[in-house]
């Protein structure tokens, strides 16, 4: 698996290693500022995004000043429809952690280690090549996740045998909110 990015500039836009396919999980650690208003975090179909009408499967847009995370996608040159329910977990002038899994039918969005929420896929997940994150928002680490290997182009379930089950969701880790590190000759 791909080294994890430590510190990396905002906005940040990077080809996902391997690609994205079930299994993969990216974990995202970052720093809200106290005058944040708003975040997105893009798994897209390249580095351009929507601005290079290229398709976004999913955009998770943290509204730090509207309490909301908005998910939604970009395909075909229109946004499709905004989904938004189930609050915010993330707060100004914290560090949070933001965990994306991908299923076979479903992204899965964790916050600070609790499941957060489910996004059907409105895009295949083998078309989505690339991360981009951009806005209020210092990011700290970007680690990759999951079997090496990718998983064969999605074009539906399976024609053929029994169903195979999703792997099972659990956040790794709970994230654990700490204080930075004293500047050195500080201790």
């Amino acid at each position: 698996m791909a080294a994890p990015v430590v510190n990396p500039p905002t906005p940040y836009t990077t080809l996902i290693p391997g690609g994205f396919f079930p299994g993969k999980m990216i974990r995202i650690q970052g720093y809200v500022p106290m005058h944040g208003q708003r975040f997105d975090v893009n798994l897209q179909s390249g580095a351009g995004g929507e601005i290079a009408g290229e398709d976004v499967g999913l955009h998770a847009s943290v509204r730090l000043t509207e309490g909301y995370i908005a998910r939604n996608s970009f395909q075909g040159g229109c946004w499709q429809e905004e989904l938004g329910e189930g609050g915010l977990p993330i707060q100004l002038g914290q560090r949070f952690e933001f965990l994306l899994l991908c299923e076979t039918y479903e992204y899965k969005i964790a916050v600070n280690g609790q499941h957060f929420c489910s996004f059907p896929p409105r895009i295949p997940y083998n078309r989505l090549t690339h991360l981009m994150i951009e806005g209020d928002v210092q990011l700290e680490l970007i680690a990759w996740e999951g079997s090496g290997a990718s998983a064969p182009p999605m074009n539906g379930p399976p024609q053929y045998g029994a169903p195979v089950p999703p792997p099972q969701y659990t956040p790794q880790q709970t994230f654990v909110q700490q204080a930075p590190p004293p500047p050195p000759g500080a201790e």
